[in-house]
C-alpha cells in the first residue's frame, strides 16, 4: 500500500472535518457517560486549536465551546 501525503491545507481540512463530524455525532445523543463527555471535551480542545488556522473560518463556528455546549 502506498502512503499518500497530504498538503498542510488538506491535512488541516481533513482533521477539522473529522473532529466536527465526530462532535456532531457524539453530541446528538449526549448522555451522562463520563467517557463520552471526556471525548467531547478533548475534541473541542482540538477544534479550539484549529480555530487559530485561518482556513477554519469556512466552518462558520464562532465559539466552539458554545456550539458544543461545553461548560
Amino acid at each position: 500500500m502506498t502512503k499518500k501525503f497530504l498538503s498542510e491545507e488538506e491535512l488541516l481540512t481533513y482533521l477539522a472535518e473529522y473532529l466536527i463530524s465526530s462532535l456532531d455525532e457524539l453530541t446528538k445523543y449526549r448522555t451522562a457517560d463520563g467517557f463520552i463527555n471526556g471525548e467531547i471535551t478533548a475534541y473541542v480542545d482540538c477544534l479550539e486549536i484549529l480555530d487559530f488556522w485561518k482556513g477554519f473560518e469556512r466552518y462558520g463556528i464562532k465559539n466552539v465551546e458554545k456550539k458544543y455546549q461545553i461548560e
